[in-house]
């Protein structure tokens, strides 16, 4: 591969990242407020539920949802998380090919 080749590689990689790094803030912000969102309804159950059947309806209900959401954005963040270390890894070889490529040119 000529060191152009990987110089549109790397640039193409360089903007996969930063893509990732975006949706991996945007995902860290919809955790924080899907876990506040549960923190309140956990709150308000406590407060509020007079008896058994109500506290297993608010669980069942609501609880429940919101668990799977803030289980289901931790996982799609975890995926996020392993491509960009992986793209991340890429460069850096890139990075590595490219500086071998220069030094035997010079």
């Amino acid at each position: 591969m000529e060191q152009e080749d990987l110089e549109v590689w790397e640039r193409e990689i360089s903007s996969r990242v930063e893509y990732l790094e975006q949706e991996a803030e945007k995902l860290e912000q919809r955790i924080k407020k899907a876990e506040y969102k549960d923190n309140i309804m956990s709150s308000a159950m406590n407060k509020f539920a007079d008896d058994e059947a109500q506290v297993d309806f608010i669980k069942h209900n609501y609880l429940n949802e919101s668990n799977e959401t803030v289980k289901s954005l931790n996982e799609e963040y975890g995926v996020i998380i392993k491509e960009l270390k992986f793209q991340n890894a890429v460069l850096q070889q890139i990075g590595q090919v490219n500086a071998a490529l220069r030094e035997e040119e010079d």
